[in-house]
């Protein structure tokens, strides 16, 4: 029954995380919305002393791991997404041209960043059961179970990898040199299933996020395309993420009384932090739907940018994350454009994450 419940919690704060109400307001008894965005950076990098401890991937169920452990941890995982950053355009290319020219969405960027992270989310001398175990959920639960819920069976095939990955791992050793997910995995717990559920966490955290950002990217390259090839390339990918948000909410839950500009919060109180709207507020940016790569000259906007949340939970891979989605977009520059084949009716999928509409993904050659 609990976790008939959270998915119902879920999916109820989901239809909230995409509406386009820009006020700040109680939903009920445990829920305020929080879609303005000086209001959200205040939550995240002011009140973190009044809010109850928590983290979306370093934690076991709904237990996060100790605050000093998390901050190592962070640290490797910087570590680890950093050591192989050397010609991340070409390996993008060689992604793309690996895969198929006709790719459906939702699901075709978590495949792309599953191939273009695969040393640092398991090294190649790591296991084949492993590295099979790893496709396995990202081609068949990271959709269905992270970010869609089936009501009925809302983690039918997330056991079944996570099975897989217990059994995987317990034949794999720390490595000495290149560090990849699996040590960091390893190193955080010694117990079987603690690590084989850490382990997801992060593979989700990877290909989840870079996931769905890499294909709200190639949508924004089909929709603006001589911008696209006009425009720098991390100029365009920050702008992509900020008006599509793909971790398009975060909540967090008060401990201690408070106060959110008029709205009074007590103990047990949960804030759903709308980053989606908060992107796109028009009091902090200047023509906030528009599409305009043109206004990260400024130093302004990473200010008040939230795709990669505040204070000291901030996203410890936001700028390798940046580098990664700018890659591939500079990669497409070279001869390729995409196009994309709406489904008629279909709309985005808001879960964990928020993806694009179904349709399909189609590259295309400038020399044809």
């Amino acid at each position: 029954m609990a976790i008939v419940k959270r998915w119902i919690d879920a999916h109820i704060l989901n239809r909230i995380a995409i509406n386009t109400w820009r006020t700040d307001f109680r939903v009920n008894e445990e829920y305020v919305n929080i879609s303005s965005n000086f209001a959200i950076i205040d939550i995240l990098a002011n009140k973190t002393n009044l809010l109850r401890h928590e983290s979306g991937f370093f934690r076991l169920e709904y237990t996060p791991l100790p605050e000093d452990v998390i901050k190592e941890a962070s640290k490797r995982v910087l570590e680890i997404f950093s050591t192989r950053a050397n010609n991340q355009q070409s390996r993008a290319r060689e992604v793309l041209d690996r895969h198929s020219n006709i790719s459906p969405s939702r699901n075709f960027g978590h495949r792309l960043i599953r191939d273009f992270h695969r040393e640092q989310i398991a090294g190649s001398w790591r296991s084949d059961s492993l590295q099979s175990a790893i496709d396995f959920y990202v081609q068949k639960s990271v959709i269905r179970d992270d970010i869609k819920r089936v009501a009925s069976n809302p983690y039918k095939h997330l056991n079944e990898a996570r099975h897989l990955f217990r059994k995987a791992l317990a034949t794999e050793a720390p490595s000495h040199s290149n560090l990849d997910l699996v040590d960091l995995a390893i190193s955080l717990t010694p117990s079987p299933e603690e690590r084989a559920e850490l382990f997801q966490r992060l593979v989700l955290a990877t290909t989840g996020f870079l996931g769905a950002s890499l294909e709200w990217l190639l949508l924004d390259a089909h929709r603006h395309k001589s911008l696209h090839r006009e425009t720098a390339s991390e100029l365009f990918v920050r702008e992509s993420l900020r008006l599509s948000s793909p971790a398009c909410r975060l909540a967090r839950t008060f401990v201690e009384r408070s106060s959110i500009g008029n709205i009074e919060v007590s103990p047990g109180d949960t804030a759903l932090l709308n980053v989606k709207q908060g992107n796109r507020d028009p009091k902090t940016w200047n023509n906030p739907d528009t599409f305009m790569p043109s206004r990260w000259l400024s130093q302004t906007p990473s200010k008040v940018d939230l795709t990669f949340g505040k204070g000291r939970g901030i996203c410890p891979a936001r700028n390798p994350s940046i580098e990664t989605l700018s890659a591939f977009s500079e990669s497409l520059k070279e001869d390729l454009y995409i196009e994309f084949w709406k489904v008629p009716g279909s709309s985005p999928l808001v879960g964990t994450l928020l993806t694009p509409p179904r349709g399909i993904f189609v590259k295309r050659s400038l020399k044809t």
